[in-house]
């Protein structure tokens, strides 16, 4: 059995027009105003990047750079931009969130394959990867 994983409820004071939003978002999908932020944070956060290959790449290290040229996007995110495609595609479309979060996955993964490109660009550059 998969272990589900950890909780943390946490208390968040947000701006009246972000409240607002998500509200929206919330009111439009059938979904709680916590579960609308919960699953957006999610989405974000989880996108972040390994904050040592942020800089120019240009500036990493040999090690950074081929790490870079190696990264994937995320299997979860992955998994969830392939199911929302899937739904698109469908009679059934998506809500206002799913819209939001495909949009979130897709410019994510545009993100990254321009940030792997630019890697093997410059580990080709430096003569450490070879095309």
């Amino acid at each position: 059995m998969k272990a589900e994983p950890m909780s943390m409820q946490v208390t968040v004071t947000l701006r009246d027009e972000i409240y607002e939003q998500a509200d929206q978002l919330a009111r439009q999908t059938g979904r709680k105003v916590q579960d609308v932020l919960t699953r957006l944070l999610d989405i974000s956060l989880t996108q972040v990047i390994d904050p040592r290959l942020t800089g120019a790449v240009e500036t990493l290290s040999d090690d950074d750079v081929l790490t870079l040229t190696h990264s994937r996007m995320a299997s979860h995110l992955n998994k969830r931009m392939s199911q929302l495609l899937d739904k698109q595609q469908r009679a059934s479309g998506l809500d206002a969130l799913e819209q939001h979060e495909l949009s979130l996955l897709l410019n994510h993964y545009q993100e990254g394959t321009l940030r792997k490109a630019q890697a093997l660009a410059e580990a080709t550059r430096r003569g450490i990867h070879t095309a």
